[in-house]
């Protein structure tokens, strides 16, 4: 009888730490989308947007992106649009509101599992949450999240679960979300290369087994992608836009130091002004583990995948939007920053709770227009809506057929 009731304890001690381990996760969840639903689905569809919301479209009519609409980029973030697309003809909704919707789960996603790789790289609950709370301030990222389709929204995601499934050693989900953060931007390709040459370091009993599951996590993708273009008779216009234009047609100018800093000042200060003092923390937090003494592989993906994005940013940084894939890494450091000060507190619930509010205050604060005017200007370059945009093609419709 004793053991029954010991049993019956330890099973519902065991159903509470799970519901625990879900619920702070679903929470971050929840958070997100009441903050970046803020910010509305009615932002401008800027031209590059365009792009993406009309491949998708002819994707979801059977035309792979590259053979119906060209952008040098990866074929996902267009194919992610068409499943939007293709949803709204099932149920009869929007296909522009749907598609931003599919984009904005993703943004919401993706705070919560910088909460997962904040918690688990540096084995702390209060770190992750942090990270998470960062993460909701920076307005670059947020702004676009309901405003979309931005490609590089989704993209974010992947990487930071295959940074997150890399630090847990999940090798075959680390290759496959590596592989999709691939798949939408080319240069991402050094993460999955990252899971890869990580699982292949292993120590020689678990070499060959985590070898082969980051390499079978990398490849269903790319197989997937290459079986959907040969399916529809399109291989070549995967070649094409994938590699060929890449590396043939495409010409990024003489590399000069000075304007690319100033550039990349400007895309940076402005969009994530509110945030600028956490990211410049955050940062240096992260660059510091590189000195860190003694070595601890939950910190090998991180510092192993920094200089990738590093390295091509020297070479060619645009918009606010190629700091994306910075966001992830500076909102983990300044978690891991807060909650290591926290630790040296003799009460640290006060400061804890002060410091989230904050950083709430800023997230919601930065839906507002008055706050964020300068940053808005910056992203979009015009004041015009989605209605507005709306009722202007309606008129010229009418005006000219």
């Amino acid at each position: 009888m004793r053991g029954h009731t010991v049993s019956k304890s330890a099973t519902h001690k065991d159903s509470r730490a799970r519901v625990r381990k879900l619920a702070f996760p679903l929470s971050i969840l929840a958070l997100a989308v009441f903050v970046y639903g803020l910010y509305g689905f009615d932002g401008v569809l800027l031209r590059d947007y365009s792009i993406y919301l009309y491949g998708g479209q002819r994707v979801a009519d059977g035309v792979p992106p590259y053979a119906g609409v060209f952008d040098h980029k990866g074929p996902l973030a267009p194919m992610i649009a068409g499943l939007g697309v293709l949803i709204s003809q099932v149920f009869g909704w929007d296909d522009i509101y749907t598609v931003r919707g599919v984009f904005f789960a993703t943004a919401c996603l993706t705070v919560a599992g910088v909460y997962l790789l904040g918690k688990n790289v540096f084995q702390s609950e209060r770190a992750g949450l942090f990270a998470a709370l960062t993460f909701l301030g920076f307005y670059g990222f947020a702004q676009p999240a309901s405003s979309g389709p931005e490609p590089k929204t989704p993209m974010v995601l992947f990487e930071v679960l295959c940074l997150l499934f890399a630090t847990q050693k999940r090798w075959f989900w680390s290759g496959f979300f590596g592989s999709l953060a691939f798949l939408v931007w080319q240069l991402m390709g050094f993460f999955p290369f990252v899971t890869f040459l990580l699982a292949v370091l292993r120590p020689r009993g678990e070499r060959f087994g985590a070898a082969l599951r980051a390499a079978a996590g990398i490849s269903v993708p790319l197989l997937a992608i290459l079986a959907y273009y040969y399916y529809h008779g399109a291989l070549k216009y995967l070649l094409d836009g994938m590699y060929v234009f890449n590396t043939t047609y495409l010409v990024r100018g003489s590399f000069n130091l000075a304007p690319l800093l100033a550039g990349t000042a400007g895309n940076i200060i402005l969009p994530y002004a509110t945030m600028l003092v956490p990211i410049l923390i955050g940062l240096f937090v992260i660059l510091r583990l590189y000195t860190r003494r003694p070595y601890e592989y939950r910190f090998a993906p991180i510092l192993v995948t920094l200089p990738g994005p590093i390295l091509w940013s020297i070479r060619d940084f645009q918009l606010a939007d190629d700091f994306y894939v910075f966001l992830p890494y500076a909102a983990i450091g300044f978690g891991a920053f807060v909650a290591a000060r926290l630790r040296r507190s003799e009460s640290p619930r006060v400061p804890a709770a002060l410091l989230a509010a904050i950083l709430l205050v800023v997230a919601v604060g930065n839906t507002f227009e008055a706050i964020n005017s300068s940053a808005a200007q910056r992203l979009t370059g015009t004041t015009v809506t989605l209605p507005v945009q709306r009722a202007g093609a309606e008129e010229i419709e009418a005006r000219y057929g």
